[in-house]
């Protein structure tokens, strides 16, 4: 019998045997061998053929964590593996974490899920191929730096104030932090509610400000938060405390009353004199005029009797014909006690000032009221107490003009017949057309009893 490789160069006849060793073509790759046969007369057989793959070298190949992606802000990752092998080609993989043994040999695929070890920080993953006849690969790998901590807040966004002529307003704030894989930008939301987006809402990348074109008459808010390069993101910092667009600056409350067009204004350094409920009262120093003040983002924490505050909004009415502000509020340095006026119970309310129905400008007076329009100060007046349930009463001194008193939760109505002396803010209430006089007390210090 003879060999061959190729078809050609034929080896020496020998001895037939069951078996021989022969060397193959070099090169990887599908191989054929070629074998004849003679029996004593010297007649050949024909040529006979079988072929192999031969492969002697490893797969070769690569791994990419998160597509070469340098941070994860999950330990579970997406692995792209590549690998090739010329000879009889890649079947399986295996991979590990740093100090893990291998995982069990799978079939080969070009993506894998993968969990990196725990925590926070560079992590590696290790791979290694094998091919059909079992030939191993080196070792490959790929790191990633993990983060799966939210970054810090950053601070409360400021602004110029609580009112601005202007419409360009501008919020700033203190960076965030991020000890894993570092600061990537910030969210930032603005809108004309606490908390809300439908002005602005989107990434404004390292800057620590942000400026938008505000409306006259619009309030505008904004608060931010911080993300990191892994794409983590910190909670939302508090919303700003307001700012409005107003056309004008006015030096004193009574210009405010007065004011025309578009009624948006903004009033600076006034004195808080009753804090109720969901809105508050503000006084001239000089007690010539006073307001109710309903602010958007309702009533902060720092807001008590005596602060001072600047406000800006727009001016309009209550069901029951009272002027107020709906304002974005500030509460600046400095305190001021404003004292009551005194009044007879004709004079409280007062009348008509400046007033017109539509468009409302000025203050409403009492229904027959006479004399300086005094609602929305701080007044004090005297009468005998006549109940009419558990959170009102009414005081007559005599004069025919009642006043109906109104107590906040938790303060005792007086018994019917007792004289007293009643502090709160000159208000109103309609009943039908007719807008009569209403007096706020604060609580009950402000109720004295003199029988």
């Amino acid at each position: 019998m003879r060999f061959a490789n190729g078809g050609s160069d034929w080896s020496t006849w020998e001895t037939y045997a069951a078996t021989k060793s022969w060397q193959l073509a070099t090169g990887d790759g599908n191989k054929i061998v070629y074998v004849q046969f003679k029996d004593f007369a010297d007649n050949i057989s024909e040529t006979y053929t079988d072929s192999v793959v031969l492969d002697t070298t490893a797969p070769t190949g690569s791994v990419s964590i998160n597509s070469g992606a340098q941070y994860s802000s999950s330990a579970t990752v997406t692995l792209t593996c590549t690998a090739s092998d010329a000879g009889s080609g890649v079947t399986d993989m295996r991979f590990a974490n740093v100090g893990s043994a291998w995982n069990d040999w799978e079939s080969y695929a070009s993506s894998k899920s993968w969990i990196l070890a725990t925590g926070n920080g560079t992590k590696a993953v290790y791979v290694q191929y094998r091919d059909a006849i079992g030939r191993i690969s080196a070792t490959y790998s790929d790191s990633i730096v993990v983060d799966v901590t939210a970054p810090n807040t950053p601070g409360t966004p400021t602004d110029s104030g609580a009112f601005s002529t202007n419409t360009s307003l501008t919020f700033n704030w203190t960076a965030g932090s991020d000890t894993g894989s570092g600061v990537s930008g910030y969210n930032c939301q603005v809108g004309t509610t606490p908390n809300g987006n439908d002005v602005f809402d989107s990434s404004v990348g390292t800057a620590l400000s942000k400026t938008i074109s505000g409306s006259y008459g619009g309030h505008y808010f904004c608060r931010v938060q911080t993300q990191d390069k892994a794409g983590n993101i910190s909670t939302w910092s508090n919303s700003s405390d307001g700012i409005s667009v107003v056309e004008q600056a006015v030096p004193d409350i009574g210009s405010a009353k007065h004011a025309t067009g578009s009624r948006s204004v903004g009033l600076a350094s006034k004195a808080v004199t009753a804090v109720l409920g969901d809105h508050f009262y503000i006084e001239e120093p000089s007690r010539t005029s006073g307001l109710m003040v309903i602010p958007v983002a309702g009533i902060s924490t720092g807001l008590v009797v005596g602060s001072l505050v600047d406000i800006g909004g727009v001016l309009n009415l209550t069901s029951d014909d009272e002027l107020y502000l709906d304002a974005t509020v500030q509460v600046i340095a400095g305190h001021l006690t404003i004292h009551p006026l005194g009044f007879s119970n004709l004079a409280l309310g007062g009348g008509d000032w400046y007033y017109t129905a539509s468009p409302p400008v000025g203050q409403r007076g009492i229904t027959g009221g006479h004399g300086p329009n005094n609602i929305g100060l701080l007044a004090r007046t005297w009468g005998t107490v006549t109940p009419v349930d558990s959170g009102s009463f009414e005081i007559s001194d005599g004069s025919g003009a009642k006043i109906t008193v109104v107590v906040p939760l938790g303060v005792a109505v007086p018994s019917a017949g007792k004289y007293v002396g009643v502090t709160g803010i000159s208000s109103c209430h309609k009943v039908g057309s007719e807008l009569r006089r209403m007096l706020l007390v604060r609580g009950s210090g402000d109720i004295s009893l003199y029988q």
